[in-house]
């Protein structure tokens, strides 16, 4: 039976009768999905990241410039996330929008830790700089530092 075809419009009770056998057919087939199977790249993210907080525990000086560089950076992270107004004045001194991290992206900070070092190494560190300056009223707390902390960031 052509159900595409609008010619035939008569109906044949025999190929109705197919249609339900082979219907019953498929219903007493044992069916089962397959067996669950994580996502790779999720599970290589979640080992690759317990194994370097693990490594970073274990390591005091790392661990305190671990520390102090993505407190900075999770700073700089929170003031963009809150305040529609530093992002505008970040993008107006920088040219562009800052690439926050995400928790449902799992290489989210990976990517925004890339994006300001891409940012500094195209000497748009002091229009980082001037961004905050302006928004807080006050100097960039940590300008002595930042430099050498998202150095030593590009290596982890």
């Amino acid at each position: 039976m052509d159900i595409l075809n609008q010619e035939n419009t008569q109906y044949d009770p025999s190929e109705a009768a197919v249609f339900i056998h082979e219907l019953d057919s498929v219903s007493n087939l044992d069916l089962s999905l397959p067996e669950r199977s994580p996502c790779v790249a999720h599970m290589l993210n979640l080992i690759g990241s317990k194994d370097a907080f693990f490594y970073v525990s274990n390591d005091d000086e790392f661990d305190e410039m671990y520390h102090q560089c993505f407190s900075k950076l999770k700073a700089l992270w929170n003031i963009s996330g809150r305040s529609p107004k530093f992002s505008s004045i970040f993008k107006t001194h920088v040219g562009l929008s800052l690439q926050k991290p995400s928790q449902t992206r799992w290489n989210s900070t990976f990517d925004s830790v890339f994006f300001l070092l891409n940012l500094i190494s195209n000497d748009k560190l002091n229009a980082i700089y001037d961004a905050v300056t302006e928004f807080n009223g006050q100097k960039f707390p940590w300008k002595e530092n930042f430099i050498f902390d998202t150095s030593y960031s590009s290596k982890t």
